[in-house]
Formats: C-alpha cells, sequence, structure tokens
C-alpha cells in the first residue's frame, strides 16, 4: 500500500480548544486520518483530571507513547511556543496558531531543516484565493486608490489584528504599488488620510467565526474584496487537506500558497 492511501498517524494539540473539537469530529470521518494521541498544556483541566475523550487521556505534548506521523497544533501563540521547546521525533507538523512570536517563528524555521512543517493564519481555501485576488486588483490601481482592512471575529478572540488579517496586509505591502503604512484604527484629531495609510480594524462580537473585508475606495468608485467563514469545518477541512500535502514534503516550511497550487491541494 502506498503512502497516499494508508492511515496518517495525528496528535492532535490544543485538543481541548474550539478548533481542536472541530478537528477531531472531522478526521474522525476522514478514512486516512486517525487522530491517536490529544494533547493540551501541562495545567489544562482535563490534563489535571485525566480526561478520556475516544479512549484517549488528555496528556501534554508527546508524553503519550504511541507513534505519530504529523501533529496538528490548534493551540494559540504560547500554546505552539511550549510544544516547540518539548518536541521529539520525526513527525511532520501543521500549526494554524496566530499571533506568534518572532522567536516562535523561528522556531518553526528551525524544526523545518529536520522536519516538513506547515504553518498557516487561515487554512480556509477561499482565503488562499482572496490573496491572490489580492495581487491581481493592486497591479491594476494606481496611487489615487486608497486600501483599508476591516476583520471580525467572535469576543473571545485574544489577538487583535488576526493572523489572517496580518497575512492580508502583508500581501498588500508587497504587492501595493507604493509603500503602505498600516495604521491601526484612528482616533481623534488624526488629520487627513495620507495615501500611503493601510487601516487596520479589528471588531469583537458575538460568536462570528472570522469576517475580512478589503475595501479599496477610488475616486468615485469603490471595490470590496472579503471572505466570510460560516463555520469553523472549514479550517478542520482545510487542517486534514495540510496534513496530506505535508507528509510528501521534504523537510522544509510550508504555507496555504505551496499546498494551493499543488495538485495535493485538491484532493481528500
Amino acid at each position: 500500500m502506498t503512502q497516499q492511501f494508508r492511515t496518517l498517524k495525528v496528535a492532535l494539540n490544543g485538543a481541548r480548544g474550539r478548533m481542536g473539537r472541530e478537528i477531531l469530529e472531522h478526521f474522525a470521518e476522514q478514512e486516512d486520518l486517525e487522530v491517536v494521541a490529544l494533547w493540551e498544556h501541562q495545567d489544562h483541566p482535563d490534563v489535571v483530571g485525566k480526561v478520556l475523550v475516544d479512549g484517549l487521556a488528555v496528556t501534554p505534548p508527546f508524553r503519550s507513547k504511541v507513534p505519530v506521523d504529523v501533529v496538528v497544533d490548534f493551540s494559540n501563540a504560547q500554546g505552539l511556543a511550549n510544544l516547540l521547546a518539548a518536541w521529539t521525533g520525526s513527525a511532520s507538523l501543521v500549526s494554524g496558531s496566530t499571533g506568534i512570536s518572532q522567536e516562535t517563528k523561528e522556531g518553526l524555521r528551525k524544526l523545518a531543516l529536520q522536519t516538513p512543517v506547515f504553518h498557516a493564519n487561515n487554512m480556509s481555501i477561499g482565503i488562499a484565493v482572496l490573496r491572490q485576488l489580492l495581487q491581481t486588483v493592486a497591479g491594476k490601481l494606481d496611487s489615487q486608490w486608497d486600501v483599508e482592512l476591516v476583520e471580525m471575529h467572535h469576543r473571545r478572540k485574544i489577538d487583535a489584528p488576526s493572523g489572517t488579517a496580518a497575512s492580508l496586509v502583508e500581501t498588500l505591502i508587497e504587492c501595493w504599488p507604493e509603500k503602505l503604512t498600516p495604521v491601526s484604527g484612528r482616533e481623534g484629531l488624526v488629520g487627513e488620510r495620507k495615501s500611503n495609510e493601510l487601516g487596520v480594524f479589528a471588531l469583537r462580537g458575538g460568536d462570528v467565526v472570522g469576517e475580512h473585508e478589503v475595501i479599496f475606495a477610488g475616486p468615485g468608485e469603490t471595490l470590496r474584496l472579503g471572505h466570510t467563514a460560516i463555520n469553523r469545518r472549514v479550517f478542520a477541512n482545510g487542517a486534514g487537506r495540510a496534513v496530506r500535502f505535508v507528509v510528501r514534503q521534504e523537510p522544509g516550511l510550508y504555507s496555504m500558497s505551496d499546498l494551493f497550487n499543488s495538485a495535493a491541494g485538491s484532493t481528500e
């Protein structure tokens, strides 16, 4: 049996969070993905209480002895940092944790020297398409156009702007005809808008999964490009695609653009 069709053994870090639960449920429906370890940080109540989920004990990272092919991390910035600090073995890594530090980014690059590492602030195919659309649109606009970004997430999100918003800002800075300077909101007598400003606004409330809109405002017209995540299953599906993609790669650091441009990203 080839690797393409064998069951991939997965350890899930951040297993008791909202995304962790969604991924566990989604992977249970996949014939080629099997979650064999559930990980949470040492002080998590489910670790302290030795909670069992589907027959698996929730433990700190790498405490379970079962071999795994891929570690899927949807914890948070600190959870990913802790995971990298405890890392052992040769498993691949797929991480969707956002708001990570430069030190953690360097940790990902270091790990990628020895094993395939996939990191994305947003694992939806729609966001990958949106980034490509932004590149196309920015290449056709001139300095008469202004650009602003608005994002909204649920009230419990702890980082702002969102990791996805940050990645969209990076895309705009890379492809905009003139140098852009991000501005996080505006308040008071800030004066006339500068032509190179990129306003970034983070809204929080309710149980919104994720909304991102980029607004291009030109003379006499406005163009809006946006994406709305209806539920978290879209990210779980993206994580599954990333798992299938990363196990076929050589050691290195990969992103949604790599998956999106690969035939592997189009298969389940």
